[in-house]
């Protein structure tokens, strides 16, 4: 019998991806753009992509992708997302944004002025979010 090879393209090996887990504390935005970094020119099937996701939840987000896979099996990759997006997104607040300075590394790919322009973005939403609590 004949040795069966099965050429398929493996599931990347993401490198700083975060289990998210639904929690008001967690970013949501951030948790789909590491993903989406780590799928970043994978081939794989629609299914191994959706499976690849799950993989990264658990808690609430995990149950709540299972349902939505088990109510619509053919769900796309991007009804998926936005359903969780729907479901998780928290805006920014104070203590997410500081969090978010002070966990921010400058990844092995980008440039020095690719690093310094997002921590550029972090400290102005941080700025606007103490002006926007200042008035309240």
């Amino acid at each position: 019998m004949p040795t069966v090879i099965n050429f398929k393209q493996p599931l990347p090996t993401p490198n700083r991806i975060k289990v998210f887990t639904g929690s008001p504390h967690e970013d949501f935005d951030e948790f789909k753009q590491q993903i989406a970094q780590a799928m970043d020119g994978y081939d794989g099937s629609t299914q191994a992509k959706k499976g690849f996701i799950i993989s990264y939840l658990s808690g609430v987000a995990e149950t709540y992708a299972n349902r939505l896979r088990k109510i619509e099996p053919a769900i796309t990759l991007e009804t998926l997302l936005k359903n969780l997006k729907e479901k998780f997104y928290a805006p920014p607040n104070k203590e997410n944004l500081k969090r978010k300075l002070r966990e921010r590394t400058k990844l092995p790919q980008e440039s020095i002025t690719e690093y310094f322009v997002d921590m550029e973005i972090l400290l102005d939403e941080l700025e606007i979010t103490d002006q926007v609590e200042s008035n309240l």
